[in-house]
């Protein structure tokens, strides 16, 4: 190796950097053949790079040690062609999905890094960026279930197993129609019941629930988890 190789060698070393919350995640063995697959990848581009890499390690059971990777990464995000990996200890799980809100190139959890080191480095090299391939669905399905919460919910339903108190049928399906916006004659006309005998109904309702009127018991039901809103 002539000396102009070893000085971009040394080079391209200075810019591999390891953060590792305990020594035990990232193994020496497995940075070593990291750094040397950096370089082999890089000289092979035969391209004047600056860019640094940068690899966190960490328990993704330690929320704490987490939010410290993080602080640090804003800090470094500031240079300039830099390509940060995190690399969780234990297989990746939907909370985790929160980290790619902040300015990193990849995620990665231990085993999978150990098996596939080289394609998340080319990958990282040439497009910028790395998701390990398991995660893709948490993260499609999180997308759906943010669309779904966007959506406007169409009517306010009782789940009756979730109701705790002692509620007749009666009961129940006027709870419903309160929830559906209807008043005291609407619900008699849609039941074929006397207004009074409806009137009698919430109040038994209110009575129950601890209320203070019917627009209150409502309230209450949803409060209490009895109620779910479809869309």
């Amino acid at each position: 190796m002539n000396l102009t190789k070893k000085r971009e060698v040394q080079s391209l070393k200075s810019r591999i950097i390891y953060y590792d919350q305990s020594s035990e995640i990232l193994s020496g063995s497995l940075r070593g053949k990291i750094s040397e697959e950096i370089i082999a990848l890089t000289l092979k581009q035969q391209k004047d790079t600056k860019e640094d890499w940068i690899f966190f390690s960490f328990d993704n059971d330690d929320k704490y040690s987490l939010n410290l990777l993080l602080e640090k990464i804003h800090e470094l995000k500031r240079k300039e062609d830099c390509h940060i990996l995190l690399i969780s200890k234990n297989p990746l799980h939907k909370q985790l999905l929160t980290t790619l809100s902040f300015p990193v190139s990849g995620l990665v959890s231990l085993p999978y890094l150990k098996d596939n080191y080289s394609k998340v480095l080319q990958t990282l090299l040439n497009t910028g960026i790395f998701l390990e391939a398991d995660f893709h669905k948490d993260i499609v399905n999180e997308i759906d279930h943010i669309k779904y919460k966007s959506m406007p919910i169409k009517q306010l339903v009782l789940i009756k197993d979730k109701v705790d108190l002692q509620l007749s049928k009666n009961e129940q399906i006027v709870l419903q129609l309160i929830l559906d916006g209807k008043n005291n004659k609407n619900i008699a006309e849609k039941l074929y019941f006397a207004e009074s005998t409806i009137s009698t109904i919430v109040c038994r309702l209110i009575k129950k629930t601890c209320a203070r009127d019917r627009t209150d018991a409502l309230v209450k039901a949803i409060k209490c988890g009895w109620v779910e809103g479809q869309r």
